[in-house]
């Protein structure tokens, strides 16, 4: 048979396959591929046992001789019951438990010093190849529990023993959970804050409680001022303040009188039983003042990570649609939002205008959560933007305080933004809920002549937002500084004071001695721009108007808020830690250190 093609070839050889197939699908059930196994016969292992009365004699050396002590083997048969009669005749009595005596090894010692093996390199501890691995495997401890753990946040009490590493921010917690991680408040309300260094330490009892030198009672070189009337203090009269470094830059700089623009009141209160007292100035903008807010540079900085939900955004975004327009031509503005990495709204802040205003809002209104936290990497190149000299720079930041990638230690970050900030930027932060890190978002604020918000709710933000932001819209006095006769500096707090707002008082609090003095004497200075202006005020004590009891607890608040900005700055010393649990007890103050 010829085949004319392939084709005819493969038709022939399918259609001889499928036959095949066919015939073993029928042949199959006839064929037996595993047979059943037929049972094992069992097997049966025959042993031949003979008794004997014949015993055969072991050779000589194997024989051990016999004593009283040990007895004869029995190998003859016999009954059981004969053996259980010999049972006890037969019973070895116990060893006694005689320790061996020790096997000597001469020379033990010196055999062992000549093996030691020779290694071919030196065993040195490397310090900084340890730290950097202990910090790694610290960072993915948290990380770790960041990411796979859900617990529910609680707030612990820290230990009073233990102090801190030299790169640890010290535990600013509440001890109770409703109020959140708040680095300290009053126990009947709570506050914000402001800081610098630590004042020196005095002999009185009440100078080692409040950790201050005794208060100044003289001037140096001159008299109390007493009869002198509005800008005529005494040439005589030594002033000392804040600053003394920029009041010396200043001084060579005519200034510019400002009293007709300012209401300044001062408050005393002088507890009873005590030649101690405390005072509160307030320096307010007159109502009737004409005075024009001075132009800004705004930075709104907002955490779009995943630790910010979706529902907190849009509160977020909300605020911001009423915050926006409010701002005037003159100032400049610009929008970040961060997750691992900052996004910037424009390359370079650009004018308040209605129509910037206008694409602001539409970008904001795009904002999405989700992505990592790295909050040092978002805020280092916004604080690094030059602040022109004609403006006052400010950064609103929006964020829950937790990072969860970059740099994560607080302590570092908040000393790493306020060294390159370099108090260029006024730094507001604003948390919402009960998941914030207070600490930091305070302390930051805090070290950077702001303040901070933390709404109890997500949904406060969309209202308390932009309330919190109007009270800074309008600055009209910047780095001011406070220059005072007759009283030492060493009790007056803030060290540091903030700006000067048209719809904010400034306060500041001190220490007097009754009697001391019959005047008291304050210049403040300020800029406007490029501009000095300064007010001389000067009261008897005796026209002061009557504070509460209220005064006394807004100084130690804020001399509270001094020492833990002190420790977030240089670590937690003994120190700094018996003046504030002092301060605690005192003046009804809670902190996490209270014992």
């Amino acid at each position: 048979m010829k085949f004319r093609s392939k084709r005819q070839i493969f038709i022939v050889c399918l259609g001889i396959s499928m036959l095949l197939h066919a015939l073993l699908l029928i042949l199959a059930p006839q064929v037996t591929l595993l047979g059943e196994r037929s049972p094992l016969e069992p097997r049966i292992d025959r042993i031949r046992i003979q008794l004997r009365d014949d015993i055969p004699t072991p050779p000589p050396e194997t024989v051990e001789e016999e004593t009283e002590s040990t007895p004869p083997l029995i190998s003859r048969p016999g009954s059981v019951s004969d053996l259980l009669a010999l049972r006890d005749e037969y019973i070895p009595a116990p060893m006694e438990d005689t320790p061996a005596a020790p096997m000597a090894t001469p020379d033990i010692a010196e055999r062992v010093a000549r093996n030691i093996p020779q290694l071919p390199f030196e065993l040195e501890r490397n310090p900084d190849l340890v730290n950097r691995v202990d910090a790694r495997i610290l960072e993915i401890r948290e990380e770790t529990a960041r990411q796979d753990i859900e617990v529910p946040r609680r707030l612990v009490r820290p230990s009073t023993e233990r102090l801190l590493d030299p790169n640890e921010l010290p535990n600013l917690r509440s001890q109770l959970p409703e109020s959140g991680e708040v680095p300290f408040a009053f126990r009947d309300q709570p506050q914000s804050l402001l800081f610098q260094e630590l004042p020196d330490r005095g002999d009185s009892e009440l100078g080692r409680i409040l950790g201050a030198r005794p208060l100044d009672t003289g001037i140096e070189g001159g008299d109390s001022g007493a009869g002198s009337t509005g800008r005529g203090i005494d040439p005589g009269a030594s002033f000392t303040g804040l600053g003394a470094a920029q009041r010396a830059a200043q001084d060579e700089t005519p200034f510019e009188f400002w009293d007709d623009m300012l209401d300044i009141r001062l408050y005393t209160y002088l507890p009873e039983g005590q030649r101690e007292g405390y005072f509160r100035l307030q320096i307010t903008p007159k109502p009737d003042a004409a005075i024009t807010a001075l132009p800004r540079q705004v930075m709104f900085v907002v955490d779009c990570s995943n630790s910010m939900t979706q529902i907190k955004l849009n509160a977020i975004i909300r605020a911001m649609r009423r915050m926006i327009p409010t701002l005037y031509e003159g100032d400049t503005f610009n929008i970040v939002t961060f997750r691992d990495r900052p996004n910037f709204f424009k390359t370079e802040p650009i004018a308040g205008a209605p129509g910037a205003q206008e694409e602001a809002l539409r970008f904001v209104g795009n904002l999405e959560s989700r992505g990592s936290t790295d909050f040092y990497s978002a805020l280092l190149p916004v604080v690094q933007q030059p602040v022109p000299a004609n403006r006052v720079g400010q950064i609103f930041v929006v964020s829950d305080g937790h990072p969860t990638t970059g740099l994560q230690d607080a302590r570092a970050i908040i000393n790493g933004l306020t060294s390159d900030n370099n108090l260029n930027y006024r730094i507001f932060a604003i948390g919402g809920g009960n998941n914030v890190n207070r600490s930091l978002m305070d302390l930051l604020a805090y070290r950077n002549k702001g303040e901070v918000h933390i709404s109890d709710t997500v949904a406060g933000l969309s209202d308390e937002l932009p309330q919190f932001y109007e009270q800074f819209r309008e600055p009209i006095l910047t780095d001011p500084q406070a220059n005072f006769a007759h009283i030492d500096t060493s009790g007056i707090f803030p060290r540091i004071l903030s700006d000067l707002y048209r719809n904010r008082p400034l306060n500041i609090f001190g220490r007097y001695v009754d009697g001391a003095q019959d005047r008291f004497v304050v210049r403040l200075s300020g800029r406007r721009g490029e501009e000095r202006k300064e007010v001389l005020f000067q009261q008897a004590f005796s026209e002061a108007e009557t504070g509460d009891a209220g005064i006394p607890a807004r100084w130690a608040f804020q001399k509270a808020y001094h020492l833990i900005g002190e420790m977030s700055r240089q670590g937690e010393t003994p120190e700094l830690r018996e003046a504030l649990n002092d301060l605690g007890v005192l003046y009804n103050i809670r902190t996490s250190y209270d014992e």
